[in-house]
């Protein structure tokens, strides 16, 4: 049985394959694995026209699908409540340990807006292995600032722009 500290903010992600059948876990997929009978947070997974999208030419998309998804996460006015929800459990998807998914995106948004503690079961096999000192570096999405002139990123500022209506907008010069 995997423990996890409850007083922490420590989120850990997985497959159902390798991760399925222990304590707190739970599922993050659109549809959960066969005899998965835990509790599921549909709201964080991928719409199924972005993972149809993907798997019919995953090459290609993986760009406009890490876009695409975290638009999608920083449009909920609930997300800081769901990442309440996520504190202390095991969150799992369908993908294999290694693999670009939809998981390593929500850990470091939450990383990065909540100042989680996230963590794959049995260690990181991908380039996204530690905190960014930019948070550019991770992805940049560009919108009208509605606090002063110039364009501000939408990650790293979920709090900051919760409520406000975003205008898409070019990024600023040399980013």
């Amino acid at each position: 049985m995997y423990y996890i500290a409850r007083m922490s903010n420590r989120i850990y992600f997985s497959s159902f394959k390798e991760s399925g059948s222990i304590a707190d876990t739970v599922s993050i997929a659109r549809i959960s694995a066969r005899g998965f009978t835990g509790p599921k947070l549909k709201e964080l997974a991928p719409t199924m026209a972005m993972i149809k999208r993907f798997r019919e030419n995953p090459a290609g998309q993986w760009q406009w699908f890490v876009g695409n998804y975290i638009e999608d996460l920083y449009a909920r006015e609930d997300l800081e409540e769901l990442y309440e929800r996520c504190v202390g459990k095991v969150l799992l998807c369908h993908c294999a340990h290694g693999l670009l998914c939809h998981r390593i995106l929500l850990a470091k948004t939450f990383e990065i807006e909540f100042g989680a503690d996230c963590r794959e079961v049995g260690g990181w096999d991908i380039p996204f292995n530690k905190a960014f000192e930019k948070i550019e570096s991770f992805i940049g999405l560009w919108y009208e600032n509605p606090f002063d002139d110039g364009p501000i990123n939408l990650v790293g500022n979920y709090k900051r722009l919760k409520g406000h209506e975003l205008v898409p907008t070019a990024p600023p010069p040399g980013v």
